[in-house]
């Protein structure tokens, strides 16, 4: 996105008075490849959550929860990114629009890159915690194989 405009930065940085036509060919390239490699792992990050929380107890009912809040999801970003965009257009201009955007894309993947990060310091604390914790008391029933007769 950075790229698109090019932003105001970019065009002081490397000296450009105006846009660059094989410039915009490369930036759409890199945003389209990225774009997918971006949102497919949402899906299978939100099937996992479900299974994590339980909250369907068949995979059918899962993959259709999952699917139709993705698919709301989806639907509701291309009502308001539009909208978002105009406003940002005819408030900036549009190589500082494409880098606010930008900046918005750069934020949302460090947040990404930091919530995994806590998942697999948390996911092996509890790992450690299962495997470290079991004494004889947890693991032995709690109602013996004989029954009491009085």
């Amino acid at each position: 996105m950075l790229l698109i405009g090019p932003a105001s930065l970019l065009r002081h940085l490397f000296g450009w008075s105006s846009q660059r036509e094989w410039l915009v060919y490369v930036s759409v390239v890199i945003n389209g490849v990225f774009f997918g490699a971006a949102l497919m792992p949402t899906f299978n990050e939100m099937l996992m959550a479900c299974k994590e929380l339980r909250i369907q107890e068949s995979e059918l009912a899962q993959y259709g929860l999952v699917s139709g809040l993705w698919n709301m999801a989806f639907s509701i970003g291309d009502i308001i990114g539009p909208t978002v965009g105009g406003l940002l257009v005819q408030t900036l201009t549009f190589s500082d629009a494409a880098a606010v955007l930008a900046l918005c894309s750069l934020t949302l993947a460090f947040l990404k890159l930091t919530q995994r990060f806590y998942r697999y310091k948390t996911r092996h604390k509890r790992e450690e915690i299962d495997n470290g914790s079991e004494s004889e008391d947890e693991t032995k029933p709690l109602l013996s194989s004989n029954p009491v007769i009085h």
